[in-house]
């Protein structure tokens, strides 16, 4: 699959990016459900959903939500370095996503990656103790 040529048309065509979505998130959704439901004896389980701000519909499957955050230039700065993409190709997929104040919302708890990496894995790890404690109640 010619990843790029997707990716420009579905971020310049809301038809061609609805009618992906309607093929591949229902079977997304259906994989994922397995896969949580083999880990059912565990403390807890993360299911990493990129665009749940956006369609919804996990909740019910979710007592909480994480959302790493960071401020949108940091965003943008990163997908550059990482992705090589163009202004023109980040504000494309940008636009396809929630708003962060939309996402800082439904978030139950959040990490902030806008430091270092050290912050954040001394954040995630303060989130994984806190976790394994809920779960232990």
């Amino acid at each position: 699959m010619n990843r790029a040529f997707v990716r420009d048309l579905v971020f310049s065509d809301t038809a061609a990016r609805q009618r992906l979505e309607a093929i591949v998130h229902p079977l997304i959704r259906t994989e994922a459900q397995a896969q949580i439901a083999q880990y059912k004896t565990a403390p807890y389980i993360v299911v990493v959903v990129p665009l749940l701000a956006e369609k919804g519909g996990w909740q019910d499957l979710a007592e909480g939500i994480i959302v790493v955050d960071c401020p949108p230039a940091m965003q943008i700065e990163r997908v550059k370095t990482r992705n090589g993409w163009t202004n023109k190709q980040i504000r494309a997929v940008l636009q396809a996503q929630a708003p962060r104040k939309e996402r800082l919302q439904i978030a139950t708890w959040v990490l902030s990656n806008d430091g270092t990496i050290e912050s954040l894995f001394a954040q995630t790890d303060a989130l994984h103790l806190k976790l394994l404690e809920e779960a232990s109640k």
